[in-house]
């Protein structure tokens, strides 16, 4: 599947996530809009398309595999969001709700259903970048902005229920898989913080290797989190021994946003180079990639500034995996994991 806004408007996608039972993806970004993909519409194309393994030639690396180049203009859903979309979070008790923060700093709950806000909470004072639903108790959302907090919100309140103080901006924040009591973030200060939001005080685990700020964070398991940073890294971090045990490298990444993702095994993230670059957990070096194309014939690339990956989100227990970049571009790739 290859998605091209139809329209020559701003375009760079921050956003993409898959609704609890997969059916449905969100996109969202500079556009001023919410779009709704159903997943079963590409993945019908997806069948009736051959996969061939490819080879990187300049590389060696084993390709990124992807459908043909037909442009689908397929949104089931345009939302219009107003302003711009950081993030977007899926609720896995309400099927229809969607999180969204953005740049006034704004947290908006979505019914996708009926292409309505129905709650917003503004306590945030500058562009907020980050929001999550928690997996397990889905009445409780967290936020992360400019202005150095991490806001916790009930659904049931009009008010947040308490706010985390950092020292920095906020880039990041996701609740842990298991505890739904768990919260990790990532700040400008090149830190990755998990608070147990039981006892909000203090962290119960602090790490600074990074060398600049931290843009995401991401569970591999319970006990495991990833990070990514505009040093050019990803980082993983065992919380059993409270250290860094694999750094990936490879990627190129010192000033945007580029995205990341996991599967459990597998990591995924954008580039700078316009790639994107697909590492098994266990290896520090990238296993495959994929390079977006650097021009098409709709206008959408008109060489205004270097696109980069800018987003991208695994699809649960398969090796679909939906990325975008700065020019609006998306695509369904598949990874060939044998």
């Amino acid at each position: 599947m290859f998605y091209i806004d139809p329209f020559d408007s701003p375009s760079a996608i921050s956003s993409i996530e898959f609704d609890c039972d997969n059916e449905y993806f969100a996109v969202a970004g500079a556009s001023r809009d919410i779009k709704i993909f159903d997943f079963s519409v590409i993945d019908e194309m997806i069948r009736r398309t051959e996969y061939t393994p490819g080879n990187d030639s300049r590389s060696g690396q084993q390709s990124l595999l992807c459908g043909n180049v037909q442009r689908v203009h397929c949104p089931s859903q345009v939302i219009d969001s107003v302003t711009r979309v950081s993030c977007l979070a899926w609720s896995n008790n309400t099927k229809s709700h969607l999180a969204s923060s953005d740049h006034n700093g704004l947290i908006k709950i979505w019914d996708t259903n009926e292409g309505l806000c129905v709650q917003t909470f503004d306590e945030h004072e500058k562009r907020a970048w980050s929001v999550d639903i928690c997996p397990t108790k889905s009445t409780l959302i967290a936020s992360g902005s400019d202005n150095g907090t991490v806001k916790i919100w009930s659904t049931t309140m009009r008010q947040s229920v308490f706010t985390l103080q950092q020292h920095s901006n906020v880039c990041c924040v996701r609740f842990g898989p298991d505890i739904d009591s768990y919260l990790a973030m990532g700040t400008s200060d090149h830190k990755v913080t998990c608070y147990d939001l039981r006892y909000p005080d203090t962290p119960v685990y602090s790490f600074r290797d990074h060398e600049r700020a931290v843009s995401y964070v991401r569970w591999l398991s319970g006990t495991d989190i990833i990070s990514a940073s505009i040093d050019n890294s990803l980082r993983r971090w065992d919380l059993i021994s409270n250290k860094s045990c694999v750094t990936y490298r490879g990627h190129k990444n010192g000033k945007h946003f580029v995205g990341l993702s996991t599967d459990g095994n597998w990591i995924s993230c954008g580039s700078e180079d316009n790639h994107v670059y697909a590492y098994h957990k266990d290896i520090k070096s990238p296993i495959a990639k994929f390079r977006f194309p650097m021009a098409d014939d709709s206008g959408a690339t008109n060489g205004r500034y270097r696109a980069f990956v800018s987003s991208l989100c695994w699809k649960s227990d398969s090796s679909v995996l939906v990325a975008a970049n700065s020019k609006g571009i998306i695509k369904v790739l598949k990874l060939d994991k044998e």
